[in-house]
Order: C-alpha cells, then structure tokens, then sequence
C-alpha cells in the first residue's frame, strides 16, 4: 500500500481517529491506527471511527501501525507525509524533512467497524449539538449504573426526543425529525462525549443518525463514528414531567445563578423560601450562612423547599434564557426549570 497526503490533512483525521482508541493499558492489540486506503480507523470494541482521509493512493492495501508514533507525528509540523509498506511487517513514513520505518501490527479480525443498517435519520447539526450539549450533564458519571449512564433517544410521531438522569436530575430537549416509526435507545455516556467533541469541529450542516437496534453511528464531514448502546431499559421518565405545578416564579437567571454560587461557597443544601417573596439562603456549621432576596413574579401556594445547589448551578448553566421560570409541586416533588430541567428536592430536617 502507498499513499500521500498533505500534512494538515494527517493531522486532522489523527485527531478525530484517535477519541476511540483504548485507553491506559488494556487491549493492547488494539492501540494502533489502521489504514485501509483512504480511511483511518482505530477502535476499542465498543466504539469505533472510521475517518476519510484526503489522500493520494498509488496502491491499495491495508495495514495497522502502532498509536504512539502515528500521535507523536501528528503533532510536528510538515508540508506532506507519505506511507508505503515495503514489507508485511514495516512501513516506511516519508516528509519533507526526513524519513521513518515504523513496525507494523497484526490487523485483529474485527467486525467493528459495521455500519448499522436501519433507520437512518437527518437532523441539523447545530440543532443536534445544541440539544445533546444541554442534556448530557444530567446522565449518571457511574458506568455500573447502565440504564443512566448515557443519553436516551426516542422517536415519536415526528419528534426526537433526548434525555438524560442520574436519579436526581432529568434534562430533556425535543426535535423535529423525519422518520418511519418509532424507537428508543440509550447511547452510553463516554461515546456522547466523543460525539460531541467531533461535532463541536465540524463545519457540515447536517448530521445523519442509523441506528439498527444494538449499534448507533452518525456520519458528519467524512467521518463515521459506530457505538454499542446501552441493553437497558431507559426508567419511566414521563410521569415525572407530567406533575402539575401549584407554584410558578419568574425571575432573572444571572441573579439566581449568583445566588446559587454564593450558596456552594457556604456549602450545604440551597433553601427556596416563596411567599409572597423568593428568599434564598444556605448554611453549614463549618463555614457559615448565606441568605439573599431576588426580584420574582410569584404565582400559587407558599413553599419551602431544598436543594443540592450544585444540581440547580448545572441546570442553569445549560440554559440561555435570561428570563427564566421556575415551577414547583410540593415539598418532595422536582422543581421544573424552563420546562426540560428537572431537580429533585432534598429532605429538610
């Protein structure tokens, strides 16, 4: 095999190949760059990327070639580099400032790399980012919580539906989509996070989502990123968001925010106090208290109600209205921020 391509193009597809290698020690047989002609793929069994590359081949072929020089190379600064495997076990590496002979690995066997064949969805790619971006801090960060530790996706009569818990939050958002049916899947946490951090790079206007029932891929700018999903059952989230609220204030999210971080200074739970005016106050026998008053229209009954305020700092900060609202049910049911946030309530001695 022996291609050649500009250097800012390696580097490139370097990078994004590079979010689904193995990490730390495990699957060593794995930690390497295939090239397969144009394409650049690496994976860890549970997810893969798969990276068209622009290049010049001269002759097809295949080979696999270790992480840690093909990264070391990816961040020096060339005009072009070239590969050409001159045996079945090295490759040399050609640039305009010098040459390598780089020892090849055993391509393992591998069905990873499967595009799922199914329903294939279209959506745009701001739209798309802007919604995963504002749920996926509510999943759980615990991997052996399964059916939490990632972002669901539910399709519906028009609408995808994305969300996200950890048991003490939920955050949601819904799109419109075109698609034939309905499904419901959970993508694990870690890949929604290399997702995001390719979609966050890339120009393309659309994005396209297939999905066949075990795996998940999106395909945006040359680049095809393939998961496993979740073989859990996402909980009953719903009859959560349909709780009625008895209390509703307005007010500006910048002063709420400030008095939510001021409240994480003093530490222990945040306390919402609402009659007739929104009071907020915190306190800890170690460092002391904190209380403000904030501008609110107020509407319903009287509450007085606690949260973890690290909860309510994260919902906002995944929020870009100024004017926000917030609802409330009772004392042990979840305060409601601009609808798709959700917190659930500590219990007050």
């Amino acid at each position: 095999m022996e291609l050649k391509m500009d250097w800012k193009a390696f580097a490139k597809a370097v990078k994004f190949a590079s979010k689904t290698l193995p990490k730390g020690n495990i699957k060593p047989e794995l930690k390497g760059f295939i090239f397969d002609s144009r394409k650049l793929m690496t994976t860890d069994l549970d997810r893969s990327t798969v990276v068209e590359m622009e290049a010049e081949v001269t002759e097809e072929g295949k080979f696999m070639l270790p992480a840690e020089p093909i990264l070391n190379l990816a961040k020096l600064n060339y005009n072009e580099i070239a590969f050409k495997q001159t045996s079945e076990n090295a490759v040399e590496v050609v640039t305009d400032k010098g040459r390598y002979k780089l020892h090849t690995m055993e391509i393992p066997e591998l069905p990873a790399f499967e595009i799922p064949k199914g329903t294939n969805i279209t959506l745009n790619t701001t739209d798309f980012l802007d919604a995963v971006r504002s749920v996926i801090y509510a999943a759980a960060k615990d991997p052996y919580v399964r059916n939490l530790w990632g972002v669901c996706f539910e399709a519906s009569d028009g609408n995808l539906t994305i969300v996200a818990t950890d048991g003490f939050r939920l955050a949601k958002q819904e799109l419109e989509v075109e698609v034939d049916g309905t499904f419901q899947f959970i993508c694990p946490r870690h890949a929604v996070e290399a997702m995001l951090t390719i979609l966050e790079e890339t120009s393309e206007a659309f994005v396209n989502l297939m999905y066949d029932g075990r795996k998940l891929a999106f395909k945006v700018d040359g680049i095809t990123f393939i998961t496993h999903l979740v073989n859990e059952a996402f909980p009953n989230y719903k009859h959560v968001i349909s709780t009625v609220p008895k209390t509703r204030v307005k007010l500006n999210k910048s002063e709420l925010l400030l008095c939510v971080r001021s409240a994480l200074v003093v530490g222990g739970y945040i306390l919402f106090e609402i009659d007739g005016s929104f009071q907020v106050s915190a306190q800890s026998p170690e460092k002391g208290e904190f209380a403000s008053e904030i501008d609110a229209e107020i509407e319903g009954d009287g509450i007085v109600i606690g949260f973890n305020p690290a909860f309510i700092h994260d919902a906002l900060k995944h929020i870009e209205d100024e004017d926000i609202t917030l609802e409330f049910a009772g004392t042990d049911k979840p305060c409601f921020i601009q609808k798709n946030h959700v917190v659930m309530p500590v219990r007050l001695s």
